[in-house]
């Protein structure tokens, strides 16, 4: 072989691996398109270390939701005790002085001490038995307490502050 092949032979060789680089393009790793092309990939796939901070801050949104709604439900509960406590309060203040005739004011002073007892009223009637078709004198509203008291005692007591001997 004469100088002139091998210098033939080496100049295609040269040439073939300049074409085969220009055309390989991003496939060789020494190619900075290539390191390019392979973070981006790897952005498009997630992997483990990727995936778990985003399912922690799911998991922390999930846990925020969960605790508004609590706390809502919670905020609704006190509101509907309160407004109930309030109902309470309401229906167990005393009637005025002046919703209560003056000739039986004495009686419920003395019988329940100006109070609407739940079971028996302003004036401690026990033997209610369904007068008016409520349950128990202090279910009934003053009126119909009022109108037991005139159907089954006809008066009030004697003396003022005398309470009823039944």
């Amino acid at each position: 072989m004469n100088i002139r092949s091998a210098l033939m032979i080496s100049t295609v060789f040269v040439m073939s691996v300049i074409v085969c680089s220009v055309f390989a393009g991003p496939r060789t790793p020494h190619n900075p398109y290539y390191r390019q092309s392979l973070v981006k990939f790897k952005a498009v796939i997630p992997t483990q270390r990727d995936i778990v901070p985003i399912m922690a801050l799911a998991s922390q949104r999930r846990i925020a939701v969960e605790h508004d709604q609590q706390v809502a439900f919670a905020d609704a509960v006190q509101r509907a005790q309160d407004a109930q406590t309030a109902a309470q309060a309401a229906q167990s203040v005393p009637a005025p002085v002046t919703a209560i005739p003056a000739a039986w004011v004495p009686t419920a002073m003395c019988e329940e001490g100006m109070r609407d007892d739940p079971n028996y009223g302003y004036f401690g009637i026990q033997e209610w038995n369904g007068f008016g078709g409520y349950s128990n004198a202090g279910a009934a509203p003053l009126s119909v307490q009022l109108q037991w008291e005139y159907t089954y005692q006809h008066y009030p007591p004697d003396a003022p502050g005398q309470c009823h001997s039944y």
